[in-house]
């Protein structure tokens, strides 16, 4: 039978496989030497990002008249620049990231067998969502880096340079440059499965928590749940902090915008399912509490058990205010729709070219 999977193998996995992301700190213990390696690798991640930006840029400039490869490299260019925002985002929210891992790691080694249950109920429900993504982000990128092959530009990203680029070894370094340059990317598109691990994590601690609120008979146990619900509170700021990301053309040139179009939106999923649902678990905490024994306690007892369910009325939702509504499946559906508007746009706009 194979090993079951568990929080700690997730963890695991995560690590390494968005070490070019950027967006997993190291521990508080770490060596000097390894945090200054640590913000050099940063440094130079960001550095690599923004000089394809500046490439994609000047392209777009020298082929200023060509409406259609504008609107193919601005594509391009949004999901560049993902890389170095992204990296900046992450280093801005280092130490409140580091908290929260923390948190997370220490959580999962301390998780009584009920609580590793609840985990791995989360896991299995989710798998199959996250890891077809990891498989058609990779397959993606793949066919991205061996596009050259069957389309007539010499590299994976359709640019041009102000310097001849058509000899060895400067030809076979530029490669090299837009292949990892297409890792990064990667990498960054399935750090959104990391934002996601994060409110999943919320929303398990959430059915822990409401299963604790049933239980409660004494003051301390009650304390004690109070404090953890206001620790998940903690833990949502840092995660809303985190979260602020048919023509008549051939059809190589159709699949560039088809791989675009079907990532934003599948990066916008990812996320946008844990957080509708840790709205319905955090509101559970609340109904959790009045079910529970809160009638046959102390005065003192009961009217803190009033305060807890007042406090969970409101749920826990991942929003910036003025900037970024509450993010549900509700927003994922608008998202679609406003989506589906500019696609409708950006066709008439290649028809009117073509003719």
């Amino acid at each position: 039978m194979a090993n079951p999977l568990t929080m700690g193998k997730l963890i695991v996995f995560l690590k390494v496989d968005l070490l070019f992301a950027c967006c997993w700190p190291l521990r508080s213990t770490a060596t000097r030497c390894a945090k200054i390696r640590n913000k050099i690798f940063r440094l130079l991640s960001v550095l690599h990002g923004m000089t394809m930006v500046v490439a994609i840029v000047y392209t777009i400039y020298v082929n200023r008249t060509n409406m259609f490869l504008i609107m193919k490299l601005c594509c391009e260019l949004c999901t560049t620049t993902e890389v170095p925002l992204q990296v900046i985002c992450y280093s801005l929210q280092y130490d409140r990231l580091q908290y929260v891992i923390y948190e997370l790691e220490d959580y999962c080694k301390r998780a009584k067998p009920e609580e590793r249950e609840v985990f791995h109920r989360y896991i299995y429900s989710c798998k199959s969502v996250y890891v077809g993504s990891v498989c058609a982000f990779t397959v993606t990128g793949l066919l991205l880096i061996i596009s050259p092959l069957v389309e007539p530009h010499p590299f994976p990203v359709d640019i041009e340079y102000p310097f001849y680029v058509d000899y060895q070894p400067v030809k076979t370094i530029i490669y090299l440059h837009h292949i990892l340059l297409l890792y990064q990317s990667y990498t960054q598109v399935c750090s959104n499965i990391f934002v996601a691990l994060l409110l999943w994590f919320v929303s398990a601690r959430c059915d822990i928590l409401s299963d604790r609120f049933r239980a409660v008979t004494k003051f301390e146990e009650l304390h004690a749940c109070v404090t953890e619900h206001q620790e998940l509170l903690n833990m949502n700021d840092v995660n809303t902090r985190i979260m602020l990301s048919r023509s008549r053309q051939p059809m190589s040139v159709k699949s560039t915008f088809l791989i675009f179009f079907i990532s934003s939106l599948a990066k916008v999923y990812l996320c946008a399912w844990p957080a509708d649902h840790l709205l319905s678990a955090s509101t559970n905490i609340a109904h959790a509490a009045y079910e529970s024994m809160w009638y046959n306690g102390e005065a003192n007892l009961q009217k803190n058990f009033l305060h807890i369910l007042l406090r969970s009325q409101h749920p826990i939702a991942v929003n910036v205010p003025c900037m970024l509504p509450t993010v549900s499946l509700n927003y994922y559906t608008s998202y679609i729709s406003t989506a589906f508007s500019y696609l409708a746009t950006f066709r008439v706009l290649l028809e009117n070219e073509g003719n």
